[in-house]
């Protein structure tokens, strides 16, 4: 169990946090022991729990049904169904409520604690003790209720439930079903088990909209086992007519709210849900050994459920409504509701169970083993759905076809998961007879759609948001909210209009068919004409994430400078992005002026010494801005407010992103817009969303990265590896290639005007390439060139 309990002032403890301080300080072996259960109960320890009698009291024939569970710190009878962590066990066994058996808890084990645990309980909003004098109140009223069902007031109900029902008497008694009894006497049986509490127990909520007929109950509970109210069961099968109403079966306390699915609170360790409609369904079956399975009732499935489920790390949920046509419609929305999360939907088409209407009947009559039997043959909600659309509708004519598609479609494009959506596309072919390239325009648009429909829902809602917080004086959090929306809308807009992913059916016919059409010997990607070692090495500059990781101060900036002088010189039609998280703008322009005069990078950024001079860097400047005129080159800085988000934006809206290259200088200090929990979390993040780009829009993207610094001790100085890149776990596993840029003669390296700069490619999924590319490095002038091999430019001659 989990206590949401908030303090009113921010100076004044989080009484959830003391909370989770006490259950995490004290193991519930010493709860047991400090409350005397392994003499009063007769525990036993059976592998990792302690087994014996009910603390409620009730027969137990073989002395076993109550277990706490050791490791997990968690209590449960398999035969009324209590179950709780460690503060729930003091309520039960001592009969108090929840504020009481925090504070024995803390008397007991940690007393350091109790001033706080006081201070907190003193300032806690009056609605926050309500709900939980309210809870402590029903929680009474169940033990009550669950004792009497046995006893001859309960047997109207009893008899209802094995007779009406057919339940086994003996299962039911691990069920939560309990005997209702009438209003005056539940608030009398309160007033003597609670005498100080009378003002709550005249407010507590009993009546629903129908009065006090009914005599059957069950509680429902919150994901932490909490009971918000009760729903109340009709003890005549056929129902009471009340008033106006006919055959009314159901009814429930007043003010009752179900903040998560019926059931949800027994369910530990699963991955794996069943989820029904009835109530009855989900108290009984579990009794027959079916204990993953919960129910909504009549309730529409809402985004609170998913939230519930998440919590609680379910991973698949098998729909098993009621074989009618709610069952059918309630299907088809909960598959479209859940469509857009990561929670797996399978779903049992409803007349599978005919002639039965309900999981209930269906194991009345076939029994437990065979439900499950039938559970494994569920759909996923892709196929069901899909399937569902083309029964129900007439495909026989061109209109209904059409219907058909397009309804299909518009499912797919909600489908997070690609596998799911690319299924549905699948299965509309299958049923229609469609060849691949019938649906692809089409499905694209769909996709576009629903991604542009998205995003105007979100700027909706996030200025909506923000103006709500300004008006509030919350300026700072409502900027905040805007900014961060904003990015992720922009990574969102820059995939509108992409191309899905294409069968792989069709991605071979089509990489065969662009193959076929290469010239022999013809590279893949940009040529690098001055650097033709480097260039053999990756078949030219592909679109791939290519890291060139270097100790500080080596020339790694130069060489990414060298290199986008190089693509844009020797292949007319290639532009640059260059993003500088380092070095402001103008020390980049003045690198790249350097690189194209063969000047002095000192002297190109002074007055010129000569015409001759002059006329050279007028020449580079009138380069540059040709090139970005043409939308060529773009030099942009770190200043300038950068993220990955507009980084996207920038490469999806650029004009010729067919022969684009993308340079980050400095990947690591690329601004991120999520928020972390470590700075490892961060990083790892920041290799993805680089990595994406290479992905998505099929471009090179180099980044540089630094080298972890070198011992001091000469005599343990190690050729460089991957392993000395900084986040080399991410960095250098995401990247297609890896460069190491070392000096050959580390001790030398500073004082020579050109060293010799080794080129290592560590790591290369371009080619078989790897190795060594020897390469000088003129300091003075901020270029490089290859030192072995022929070298058909003149640097400083290339303009």
């Amino acid at each position: 169990m989990t206590y949401n309990l908030r303090s009113r002032q921010s100076r004044t403890p989080d009484l959830t946090g003391i909370i989770r301080q006490i259950k995490d300080r004290v193991s519930i072996m010493e709860a047991a022991k400090a409350l005397d259960l392994q003499q009063k109960l007769s525990l036993q320890q059976t592998g990792m729990s302690l087994q014996g009698n009910c603390p409620t009291g009730h027969p137990s024939t073989g002395h076993h049904c109550f277990s706490l569970d050791l490791t997990d710190h968690f209590y449960h009878c398999f035969s009324c169904g209590e179950s709780g962590d460690i503060v729930a066990l003091v309520m039960l066994v001592n009969g108090i409520g929840v504020f009481e058996a925090v504070k024995w808890l803390a008397d007991q084990f940690t007393p350091d604690l109790k001033q706080p645990l006081d201070e907190s309980l003193e300032n806690l909003p009056e609605e926050v003790k309500r709900k939980h004098e309210q809870a402590d109140l029903y929680r009474l009223i169940y033990q009550e209720g669950k004792r009497q069902l046995y006893l001859p007031i309960g047997k109207i109900a009893l008899d209802y439930l094995t007779q009406g029902r057919g339940y086994d008497p003996i299962k039911l008694q691990s069920t939560e079903w309990i005997f209702w009894d009438s209003e005056a006497n539940i608030r009398s049986y309160l007033s003597s088990k609670a005498p100080n509490q009378k003002e709550h127990i005249d407010q507590l909520p009993l009546l629903g909209a129908f009065g006090d007929k009914f005599r059957l109950a069950l509680p429902f509970r919150d994901r932490h086992g909490t009971i918000t109210g009760f729903l109340k069961r009709a003890h005549e099968k056929a129902g009471f007519d009340i008033r106006d109403t006919k055959g009314v079966r159901w009814d429930s306390t007043k003010g009752l709210t179900k903040p998560d699915l019926f059931g949800l609170n027994r369910i530990r360790k699963q991955e794996e849900l069943v989820v029904v409609e009835g109530y009855p369904d989900a108290a009984y079956l579990p009794a027959l050994g079916l204990d993953n399975i919960v129910a909504f009732g009549q309730a529409a499935f809402s985004e609170k459920y998913i939230e519930g489920l998440r919590a609680l790390g379910i991973k698949r949920i098998i729909l098993a409504l009621d074989n009618d046509n709610a069952g059918l419609k309630n299907s088809e929305e909960i598959c479209r509701l859940l469509a857009e999360s990561n929670i797996q939907v399978f779903v049992l088409d409803p007349p599978t169970m005919s002639p039965h209407k309900d999981p209930d009947e269906y194991v009345a009559a076939h029994g437990i083993d065979s439900f499950r039997k039938l559970i494994e043959t569920s759909e996923r909600s892709s196929m069901w759905l899909t399937k569902r659309i083309f029964a129900i509708t007439d495909i026989s004519s061109d209109l209904g076809r059409a219907r058909a598609i397009s309804g299909a479609l518009e499912f797919a494009g909600t489908i997070q998961n690609p596998l799911e959506a690319q299924a549905v596309v699948d299965t509309i072919r299958t049923q229609l007879s469609l060849t691949p390239e019938m649906l692809d325009i089409y499905y694209r648009q769909v996709l576009e759609n629903a991604s542009r429909k998205h995003i105007q829902e979100s700027i909706q809602n996030v200025t909506r948001d923000s103006q709500r917080m300004a008006k509030e004086g919350k300026l700072e959090p409502a900027l905040r909210n805007l900014t961060l929306t904003a990015k992720q809308m922009l990574v969102e807009y820059a995939q509108v209009g992409m191309e899905p992913e294409k069968p792989f059916s069709a991605f071979l016919a089509s990489k065969r068919a662009s193959d076929s059409q290469r010239i022999p010997g013809q590279r893949l990607g940009l040529e690098l004409k001055q650097f033709p070692t480097i260039d053999s090495a990756m078949c030219g500059i592909q679109p791939s994430m290519i890291a060139l990781a270097a100790d500080p101060n080596t020339g790694k900036t130069i060489l990414t400078v060298n290199l986008a002088v190089d693509i844009l010189q020797s292949n007319p039609g290639a532009s640059v992005l260059f993003y500088s998280m380092d070095d402001t703008r103008d020390a980049i322009v003045g690198r790249f002026v350097a690189k194209l005069t063969d000047l002095p990078i000192n002297d190109v950024q002074r007055k010129p010494k000569g015409a001759a001079e002059e006329k050279a860097i007028g020449d580079a400047y009138k380069w540059m801005s040709e090139r970005a005129e043409e939308n060529r080159l773009n030099v942009r800085e770190i200043v300038e407010g950068m993220t990955i988000a507009s980084i996207s934006e920038a490469v999806h809206t650029h004009p010729n992103r067919e022969s684009l290259i993308v340079i980050i200088d400095g990947m690591y200090n690329i601004p991120m817009d999520g928020r972390y929990s470590s700075i490892r979390e961060e990083n790892i993040d920041r290799a993805n969303r680089v990595k994406e780009l290479t992905k998505l829009y099929k471009v090179p993207v180099i980044v540089t990265a630094e080298l972890r610094k070198r011992p001091v001790d000469d005599s343990k100085r190690k050729e460089r590896t991957l392993h000395d890149i900084m986040e080399t776990g991410k960095y250098a596993y995401n990247a297609d290639v890896v460069c190491l840029l070392t000096p050959q003669d580390p001790d030398k390296y500073c004082t020579q005007p050109e060293p010799i700069v080794e080129l290592e490619i560590a790591k290369n999924k371009l080619s078989s390439f790897r190795g060594k590319i020897e390469l000088t490095f003129k300091k003075e002038t901020a270029t490089f060139r290859e030192t072995s091999g022929s070298n058909p430019y003149s640097f400083g001659q290339g303009i």
